[in-house]
């Protein structure tokens, strides 16, 4: 007798399961709850980097669309050059939204890149809250959103000349934007580049003292972490070297290095 109130009891559970399934819609919406097997293949939908090397070892062939993506490294590491191309390869499938922090760039670098103007926008925003505006409400409508440089974007206090502002205040607001921006750009379903600088921790006495700038929140909501640096020359071609940290979506620690020919 018991065990048959077992299973009638694990009956009623499950029918209750699928019964909330399917008037989740009333309560929770369409999007909210779903099957397994209702999610997209994220290979489906991915944007090339340009580089076959860099392609393949990202284990999509790309970088994913609906997600975080950062690139960072050094000075003249060719950070820029690689987001570019990039955007080259997402403007096949859409438009390209870049928010130049840093006022870099020039017709010669476009020029050089292959991007069609047509479907390149730029913007240039004074603070870091201006550029989340920005990404907010320009994701339905663009296939990727690049950021160069996160880390040159100063906040609204920053330039009020704040002195009692510190770095944590920094780290918080960069930490709430983040958030914010991988809830938004998968619902959206756009693509993001954090174009990302480094900087050198003292603390760390063991290990890479070198990370890239942000804080620590940045690490938790990104999917794809890229770390580029120039290697030696080949045949008067530019040599990188890509390094993948973290990687959500492939397999993570993985390199790979490619050649891009002088313009």
């Amino acid at each position: 007798m018991t065990e048959m109130t077992t299973l009638e009891d694990k009956h009623i559970e499950v029918n209750a399961a699928f019964y909330a399934m399917e008037n989740k819609s009333k309560y929770l919406g369409k999007t909210l709850v779903k099957r397994a097997s209702e999610l997209p293949l994220i290979k489906d939908d991915v944007i090339s980097t340009g580089v076959p090397e860099l392609d393949e070892i990202t284990g999509l062939g790309g970088i994913p669309v609906g997600f975080i993506t950062e690139i960072y490294g050094e000075a003249m590491s060719g950070k820029t050059s690689l987001a570019l191309r990039i955007a080259r390869e997402a403007q096949k499938t859409g438009g390209v939204l870049y928010i130049d922090a840093e006022r870099s760039l020039s017709p010669y670098l476009l020029q050089c890149a292959g991007v069609q103007p047509d479907k390149f926008y730029i913007a240039h925003p004074n603070t870091l809250e201006d550029a989340y505006e920005m990404c907010y409400h320009a994701s339905p409508a663009f296939k990727l959103i690049v950021i160069d440089t996160l880390s040159a974007l100063p906040t609204l206090r920053e330039m009020e000349n704040d002195l009692d502002y510190s770095g944590f205040h920094r780290g918080a607001l960069v930490a709430k934007f983040v958030n914010d921006l991988a809830n938004r750009m998968a619902v959206n379903h756009c693509a993001c580049i954090l174009v990302n600088q480094t900087i050198v921790n003292p603390t760390i006495v063991f290990g890479n003292p070198v990370l890239p700038a942000g804080g620590r929140a940045l690490r938790h909501f990104k999917a794809l972490s890229m770390r580029i640096s120039r290697i030696i020359q080949k045949n008067y071609q530019d040599g990188f070297c890509v390094n993948l940290g973290k990687n959500k979506l492939g397999l993570p620690r993985r390199s790979c290095e490619f050649y891009l020919p002088e313009s």
